[in-house]
Formats: C-alpha cells, structure tokens, sequence
C-alpha cells in the first residue's frame, strides 16, 4: 500500500522543498559531478513513468525515493546553516535543525496512517456498492429460484458475497448475450454500468428494452454510476442468429 498508493504523500511539498535546497547546496559547494550524477539518476528512472502520464503510478518513486529523502536530509542542513549565518544564533542551529525535521515528519502522517489502516473499499471494489444488491438478491432467490444461483458479472466479488456460482460477462450484443445466459444457465446478470461503458448490450438496458431481463434492483455506486441486478427469463425462445439471404454479401 506504501509503494502503490501513498509514497508520493511521504515525500509531500515540503519534501520536495528540502530537496531542492540539498541540489542547490551540491551546487554551491562546487559538487558538480554528484549533482549531475543525482539529476541523471533521477532522469533516467522518471522518464518513462513520466513520458506516459496515463500509466504512471507513486510506486515509480520506490527506487529514486530513499535518494531523494537523503538530499531532503542535506537540504536541512544547508537550510539550518544558511539561517544560522544569517541570524549568528548558532545555538539555535539545533533547534532550527530539530523544527525542520518534525515539520517534515508531520507531512508523514497522514499517509502512514492510511498505510497502517485496513481500507473499507478499494478502486475495484466497495461493499458499500453491492450491499443493496445483495439483500434484493437473497430476497429474490428466497423467493423464485431457490437453489444456489449462478451470476454473469464483470467482476466476481458481488458473485462471491452472494454465494453465487460466477460467470465472466461477455462482450457482445443483446442478442449475443440472451443466447450466452441460455447456454451457460444464467439466473442473473449484474450490471456495474461504470465498468461496462464498452460492452454492446448495455444500450439496451439503458433504453429498458430487455424482454428476457427482469429487474430486481436498480440503484448508483458511490461515484453516482448506475447499479443493477437483473434476473434472467428462460421461459422465451432462443434467439435464433438471422438466417442468411443468398445473395448478400454478408
């Protein structure tokens, strides 16, 4: 949880502050070869997480991170030394020294504290998104089938809290997915519409023109993307594939 999601928080504003100042000091005492020794280091590790900004990730700052918080480190004390000429109050250099560090620690917290905690969601899931689902499910299944369902989903988390047998979704279109829940004994279709904006059938169900669907809930997630739970009418005809005119080139 550290490297995925909260590395950047451990560096923060003020990180990136002290850091500037540790370049800057490597370039006022004359260290140039390990200031374009770090700047190259930092180049070649960040450049392609940062080429292709839609892939990039706070785990990419794993390998320059502990370099960087050394720098943090070095710019403390150019920081602390700077004001110490500046003010000639050399017995506060520690305490100015002991400041910057607590004050730098401080940003450290909230983040460590989202690392040490159990998160109640995550980005794939959120049980507070299904718990609606799963009651209308159970009290459907009490109901009408009554025997252990199987569910066509997109992802198997709802199907596993439901104690339902789960089934991959299919990409295709309506057609293709009434005759897909014929062959593989579909009960239930559960539609997350936030992870299915590509999937053909799903303009149907917007326009409500599901003749072998039946809704048993309808509600929103926690990003406001529509949720619902259909269950799945055998007692239709098969659609049948339309048979092909001789002569069309289809």
């Amino acid at each position: 949880a550290v490297y995925n999601y909260h590395l950047s928080g451990f560096l923060g504003a003020l990180g990136i502050v002290f850091f500037a100042f540790g370049l800057l000091s490597l370039f006022k005492a004359g260290r140039l070869y390990e200031l374009f020794l770090v700047l190259g280091f930092l180049g070649a590790t960040l450049f392609a997480p940062l080429a292709y900004v839609t892939a990039w990730a706070p785990k990419y700052l794993a390998i320059v991170g502990p370099l960087m918080m050394l720098l943090e480190g070095v710019g403390i004390l150019y920081v602390v030394d700077v004001a110490g000429d500046a003010t000639r109050l050399a017995a506060g250099r520690a305490r100015l020294a002991s400041l910057c560090v607590v004050l730098l620690v401080s940003f450290w917290t909230r983040p460590l504290w989202s690392s040490l905690r159990s998160p109640d969601s995550g980005r794939e899931f959120s049980p507070r998104d299904v718990a609606g689902p799963l009651v209308a499910i159970r009290q459907d299944v009490e109901a009408n089938l009554h025997r252990r369902p199987r569910i066509a989903a997109r992802t198997n988390y709802f199907s596993y809290l439901a104690d339902a047998a789960n089934v991959a979704l299919p990409h295709t279109d309506y057609r293709g997915l009434v005759r897909y829940c014929e062959l593989n004994d579909i009960d239930y279709v559960f539609l997350e519409h936030r992870r299915l904006s590509a999937f053909p059938f799903l303009g149907n169900f917007r326009q409500s023109d599901t003749p072998r669907f039946q809704r048993v809930y309808a509600g929103n997630d926690s990003g406001a993307y529509p949720v619902e739970l259909y269950r799945f009418e055998r007692a239709g005809p098969l659609l049948e594939t339309p048979a092909k005119v001789e002569g069309d080139p289809k």
